[in-house]
């Protein structure tokens, strides 16, 4: 029980007081002020300490006079110092925090797409429930469009097709990142009642029939889809095994297709 008084002192003084939608935001100003607030009254305690002392020893002329006048002096300088302090400490925490957050950022996201790198959608699906569908999505014959445009052309194509497949992930609850050159990944927990296969041919028809205009070149392509439906107890790296199993033999068919293993 008597826990209890701090547990709530340390919640008033760590809760974060500003917020950026549903993620909690540091406020090195708001922290400032809540630590303040609760020095002042440790200063005045100590002070009237140090008045009941000097009372007794004989040394003050007005008890009443120094107790009031002292105590809101010691209110207002306890409260200025602990909050510049305490203010300009917040402010080099919240430089190291954003640092912090922006190298996480920076190694879950893949820098030409925007879209979960591979650390990123391996740390994302530990959140998705199981079993999981898992598609491994490869741009047809990329390798020619870079030898034939060049590579800005072919990052051109890496960009269009990211986009396209975030929209439809954004709009359908898909995870899906870059695994890495021109492969992709889409995965849907059993959770969302999405169907993969239908989702995978939206997309192929979608690519199939749009193009990429880069430097006055059109540059249309395809994509291959192999689809693994993950079973219970079925980790994700077996299940993206078997789904990458079923791109070989999609390529193998002739591209510009969807297989299910």
């Amino acid at each position: 029980m008597t826990s209890i008084p701090f547990y709530r002192l340390f919640k008033f003084l760590l809760f974060p007081i500003v917020r950026d939608g549903d993620r909690p935001l540091f406020s090195p100003s708001g922290f400032a002020t809540k630590v303040s607030v609760c020095m002042v009254p440790v200063a005045v305690m100590l002070y009237a300490l140090a008045i009941s002392v000097a009372m007794q020893m004989g040394l003050v002329l007005y008890p009443f006079n120094a107790l009031a006048v002292g105590t809101a002096i010691t209110a207002t300088l306890a409260f200025t110092i602990s909050f510049a302090v305490t203010y300009i400490n917040s402010v080099a925490f919240q430089k190291l925090l954003n640092s912090y957050e922006k190298f996480v950022h920076l190694s879950r996201t893949d820098p030409l797409t925007e879209l979960l790198n591979r650390k990123g959608v391996s740390d994302h699906v530990d959140q998705l429930l199981s079993p999981l569908d898992v598609a491994i999505i490869d741009i047809d014959k990329f390798k020619s469009i870079n030898d034939s445009y060049g590579h800005a052309v072919g990052d051109a194509v890496i960009v269009n097709f990211a986009g396209t497949l975030k929209a439809l992930g954004e709009r359908l609850g898909l995870c899906v990142g870059r695994l890495g050159g021109e492969e992709f990944v889409a995965i849907s927990s059993h959770s969302t009642g999405n169907d993969v296969l239908p989702i995978c041919e939206l997309l192929r028809s979608i690519v199939e029939t749009s193009g990429v205009n880069c430097d006055a070149i059109t540059v249309n392509y395809t994509i291959s889809v192999g689809i693994a439906h993950g079973y219970d107890n079925e980790s994700f790296s077996e299940v993206l095994h078997r789904a990458d199993a079923a791109l070989y033999k999609a390529k193998s068919l002739g591209r510009n297709r969807v297989v299910t293993a």
